[in-house]
């Protein structure tokens, strides 16, 4: 990844949360149906407006991409992306492999 290259929500949701975590930065969870959850760690920045409660759509911006988790400072710049299922991480795959923007 590029530094400051554009994040974009998987899927359709209401932003749960925007955080500073101690080990994976700036930090933005999206909660969708079926209990299932995308998290973008280690942000540069997120854009005005993306905050919780928020509704956004698949394919909109939610961030850019930077180096902010101390966990994974030595990677450089790159997105940490997870998916959750009832809290549980899953396989991204299961449920984005028909992802296009």
């Amino acid at each position: 990844c590029t530094e400051d290259a554009t994040v974009m929500a998987a899927l359709d949701g209401t932003v749960a949360s925007v955080e500073e975590d101690a080990l994976m930065g700036l930090t933005v969870k999206v909660s969708h149906d079926n209990g299932l959850e995308t998290v973008y760690s280690c942000l540069k920045s997120v854009p005005e407006g993306i905050k919780a409660g928020a509704t956004v759509l698949k394919g909109q911006a939610i961030g850019a991409v930077g180096n902010s988790g101390v966990s994974e400072a030595s990677d450089g710049a790159h997105l940490h992306f997870e998916v959750l299922k009832n809290g549980k991480s899953i396989n991204p795959q299961s449920y984005l492999s028909n992802f296009t923007k």
